[in-house]
């Protein structure tokens, strides 16, 4: 019986000392959570659909002490702009889950969007300590370092994102400014071709240019940074991490240009139903819709696409791209009036556009209207003389009026804007061949072989071109 009785007091002895623990654990929690809600910004209009969601995430929180509340309310103030108070936000988060290196990742790249880079790096470190197999967090480490002068550091986080994915661009990318700092160009060169040849040079095109430059081959630079100056845009790197919290943006920009990280990282269904969102609450951005049309094209989902895009016409008429898709899709529907009346259109509100005057002088051609076709080649140099396409567009024209001498001028010309361009070298190497010319056949071949962006096809066919041609090899 006397032990029955001890047994009984130590239980509740023990509960007691349980409900005491998880009524302070409660309690702390509790105290963090209402500790780490921020004050609204002041000064500003939000969105009526943000301030609604605003107020319901910090109902949920002081009513239900919820950490979700918290989680929403840092996703809602980051996607939409108002780092201060996401960054407050994820100071509590860190607290209340210090496992999950989705906080210090987030907190990190706010602070260095800022520019507090020694404040950004310890966060970061943390977030690729708690998580080494999420590589964005990795790479963006090594960037925060390299920015930092620490240049061994860097390598050592891209050479750890380099050993799980042999070919990630970023991390090549990384590498090769590491080696530009110490001056290895050879090193810095070979990692930046393999990144720009993984993302058709728009991820390391703009710094091949200087490792070409640095280590002797000055064609290849001349070549590219004139391909780069038509046509390269930097890509910011996919991170999944980052890009989910924008399905709660309310800035129509930010959303928008969030859908198209979405598209570039293959996910389709996020970059749609972002533009979806952005369609609900900013009913008359006009790029959001054009970029929707751009994704149901992509899918071949082309009734959809002609909606979005004449809905984006409709809200800015200015955009000459616009009307160029229109063009195509309605001439893919087989509706060719409503092709006609989109380019006409569109060359009236655009008139500068040279895509536009080039898609017209392609349909006047291929309609047997050779003179004004020709009118509108030859606009299409008038208004865009510093880029190669116009002049490949001309030559191909006066080839197929065997007017030869005239196109291999303006291919010519064409090589002054745009030094290598592969498309015209393989045309001038071919006519070379044609014409029995066998020193500048074989002279354009090797160029041509020396040229990265040409392709191995084409190098080959040109030479089994030159063999039959000449009986011997080039």
């Amino acid at each position: 019986m006397k032990k029955s009785t001890l047994s009984l007091l130590a239980s509740a002895l023990l509960l007691a000392g349980a409900g005491t623990w998880f009524f302070a654990f409660r309690v702390d929690t509790t105290a963090l959570l209402l500790a780490s809600l921020p004050a609204r910004p002041q000064g500003v209009s939000l969105h009526p659909a943000l301030v609604e969601r605003i107020d319901n995430a910090e109902q949920d929180l002081k009513k239900h002490h919820t950490v979700e509340a918290l989680a929403e309310l840092s996703r809602l103030y980051h996607s939409n702009g108002y780092f201060a108070e996401a960054e407050h936000c994820y100071a509590g988060l860190m607290e209340l889950e210090p496992r999950k290196a989705l906080w210090p990742h987030l907190r990190a790249s706010i602070l260095s969007g800022y520019g507090q880079l020694e404040d950004a790096i310890p966060l970061q470190q943390q977030a690729v300590a708690l998580d080494p197999s999420y590589l964005p967090a990795s790479v963006r480490l090594g960037d925060m370092l390299l920015k930092t002068n620490r240049g061994a550091e860097a390598a050592a986080a891209y050479e750890s994102v380099l050993k799980r994915d042999s070919e990630h661009p970023y991390a090549l990318q990384g590498l090769a400014r590491c080696e530009m700092v110490k001056g290895e160009w050879d090193s810095a060169r070979i990692h930046l071709e393999a990144a720009a040849a993984k993302t058709n040079y728009a991820i390391g095109g703009d710094l091949l240019v200087n490792a070409y430059e640095k280590t002797g081959r000055q064609h290849l630079a001349k070549s590219l940074a004139a391909r780069q100056k038509a046509f390269g845009a930097f890509c910011d790197m996919p991170d999944a991490w980052i890009d989910a919290i924008f399905s709660d943006c309310y800035d129509p920009y930010r959303a928008t240009i969030a859908s198209g990280s979405a598209a570039r990282n293959q996910d389709m269904d996020t970059a749609v139903k972002l533009l979806q969102h952005v369609n609900k609450f900013a009913p008359k951005y006009a790029l959001a819709y054009y970029h929707l049309g751009l994704l149901m094209m992509e899918q071949q989902r082309f009734p959809q696409a002609i909606i979005a895009m004449e809905k984006s016409a409709e809200l800015d008429p200015s955009f000459s791209d616009t009307w160029l898709r229109l063009v195509r899709l309605h001439a893919n529907a087989g509706d060719e009036i409503a092709a006609r009346m989109a380019i006409e259109k569109g060359i009236t509100l655009c008139p500068h556009s040279p895509h536009l005057h080039l898609e017209k002088a392609k349909r006047q051609l291929a309609a047997g209207q050779v003179r004004e076709a020709e009118l509108n080649f030859r606009k299409v140099l008038v208004l865009r003389p510093d880029e190669s396409f116009g002049y490949l567009e001309l030559a191909k024209f006066y080839l197929g009026q065997d007017r030869v001498d005239e196109a291999v001028a303006v291919l010519n010309k064409g090589l002054e804007i745009e030094p290598e361009e592969p498309m015209i070298m393989s045309i001038l190497t071919f006519h070379a061949i044609s014409s029995g010319d066998e020193k500048s056949a074989r002279a354009w071949i090797k160029r041509m072989t020396e040229q990265p962006r040409a392709t191995q096809g084409t190098i080959e066919a040109l030479r089994g071109n030159f063999k039959e041609r000449f009986r011997v090899a080039p």
